[in-house]
């Protein structure tokens, strides 16, 4: 895109990236049900390009306990049935090997 950019803020907790981006600290790519009142969606009227393929990673250590593990695979679970791929996007989740 011929842009400069920078990193200004990074975060484990999407109500702390939310309230960055609220308070015009910058912009991030957050699912439509996380953009809030306060937020305002770019596009191409911005000079932003669609996204339309992103990455989402859910990771927990291999000693993890069994409720955490269970956690990632509930997680998972949930996302997979947001967002299912076709045959033409690769599916490469690490702890839940579905669909």
């Amino acid at each position: 895109m011929g842009r400069k950019w920078r990193i200004a803020f990074t975060s484990s907790s999407l109500s702390g990236i939310q309230a960055a981006v609220a308070d015009g600290m910058g912009i991030s790519l957050l699912p439509r049900r996380a953009v809030t009142a306060d937020h305002f969606v770019l596009g191409a009227a911005q000079g932003l390009p669609a996204i339309d393929v992103f990455e989402l990673a859910v990771c927990h250590r291999p000693t993890a306990d069994p409720m955490v593990r269970a956690l990632g695979v509930m997680l998972m679970d949930m996302l997979s049935n947001e967002w299912m791929p076709d045959e033409n996007t690769a599916w490469n989740p690490i702890s839940n090997p579905r669909p």
